[in-house]
């Protein structure tokens, strides 16, 4: 299955590379992924909190991809 990101997702990628803090803040809202990756970018030397941050947007992109296939398949 391929992934298809959108616009949206697009944007997020720049902001992970950008302020990785704010991905984790407009996904998920303040708790758990927010303070990880607050910690990761502070203690990782950036890298680290880009790391996390990218790859909550592909979760993010695969939890959609997989939610347009499969309701187009319905």
């Amino acid at each position: 299955m391929a992934l298809n990101p959108t616009n949206e997702d697009l944007i997020f990628i720049l902001l992970a590379i950008l302020l990785p803090p704010i991905v984790p803040l407009l996904l998920k809202g303040v708790g758990a992924d927010l303070v990880v990756n607050l910690l990761l970018t502070i203690f990782g030397f950036y890298i680290l909190g880009i790391v996390h941050a990218l790859w909550l947007v592909y979760q993010k992109i695969k939890a959609n991809t997989w939610w347009r296939s499969n309701r187009v398949m319905q």
